[in-house]
């Protein structure tokens, strides 16, 4: 695979009908990480690190949660009141395609518009380090019109099937469920993907510096903001990081947020965020393992 140029990968032949999650893809390359990035709907479907591809979890054809690496524009507590609907996700925040603006074998850069009445312009530069199994993600979201919708950068990656996550600050859970941390450490808290029982939970932390993590076996994929242009405050109540899991899903969410802004014609959020694959022995484990209790 040394030296392998751009590669694009067409999945269309053979399909009957046209399915946005099943276009083209621009593979970024080094000697430790691929990533396969699908232009069209500006998600990274693929990750592959240690001769394996199943790092995310990706479902072209579902119907409730396509997945991937991706980027909504707005904080879920919007979506009904002022777009419509909770789930799936608002029609304007799907139905406009991204387009390449460069893209080389270690950088592919990306842009689109939402339409009102969101009235933004989105960027998101994916870069792979030369070596290293580690990519950044630089994110701009500008006001093109005047709109009453506030905004944030909600960055989610869908890990498929970790053995726990981790977590920085205090928890704060915001799924309405009861139960609550068994134990904690000083600074990180270690969460068992099973060990809440099979259904879905959410928890968020107003951590800063803001980071997230997910462990399978003795690999470690971390996730943080190493630069933020963003002031003010926090969605949910001040979360800058979110974890969401469902061991019935089989997979868990790792969720990075900017503050959120009514940004005025012309101003603009941006961050970017920093992935990164690394081995880990012994294992990542915080001072007292932390596992979320089940619902009654």
């Amino acid at each position: 695979m040394t030296g392998r140029l751009l590669c694009i990968c067409v999945f269309l032949a053979g399909c009957a009908t046209y399915n946005p999650y099943r276009l083209a893809t621009v593979v970024l390359h080094n000697e430790s990480l691929d990533l396969d990035i699908q232009p069209d709907i500006g998600r990274i479907v693929k990750i592959c690190y240690q001769g394996r591809c199943d790092w995310l979890h990706f479902d072209p054809d579902s119907t409730e949660n396509v997945g991937g690496e991706f980027l909504w524009p707005v904080a879920m507590h919007y979506w009904k009141p002022l777009l419509g609907r909770i789930w799936p996700p608002p029609v304007v925040m799907e139905r406009n395609l991204w387009r390449i603006v460069a893209a080389n074998e270690k950088s592919c850069t990306l842009i689109r518009d939402y339409t009102a009445p969101l009235n933004l312009r989105a960027t998101r530069q994916y870069r792979l380090d030369e070596q290293a199994a580690r990519f950044t993600i630089a994110q701009r979201i500008e006001r093109l019109a005047p709109s009453s919708v506030p905004v944030t950068l909600w960055s989610i990656l869908q890990v498929a099937r970790p053995r726990s996550m981790l977590l920085p600050g205090t928890q704060r859970p915001l799924d309405g469920a009861t139960g609550g941390i068994a134990a904690h450490g000083r600074d990180m808290h270690e969460i068992d993907f099973a060990g809440a029982g099979y259904q879905a939970h959410k928890l968020g932390s107003d951590a800063q510096p803001a980071w997230i993590a997910a462990r399978r076996g003795q690999v470690l994929i971390t996730q943080r903001v190493i630069r933020s242009t963003g002031t003010g405050d926090y969605p949910d109540g001040g979360c800058s990081v979110e974890l969401w899991w469902d061991a019935r899903a089989g997979y868990a969410e790792l969720e990075l947020l900017s503050p959120e802004r009514n940004l005025a014609p012309g101003e603009s959020l941006a961050n970017e965020i920093e992935t990164e694959f690394c081995q880990v022995n012994p294992p990542p484990v915080s001072p007292a393992r932390t596992t979320r209790s089940p619902a009654p």
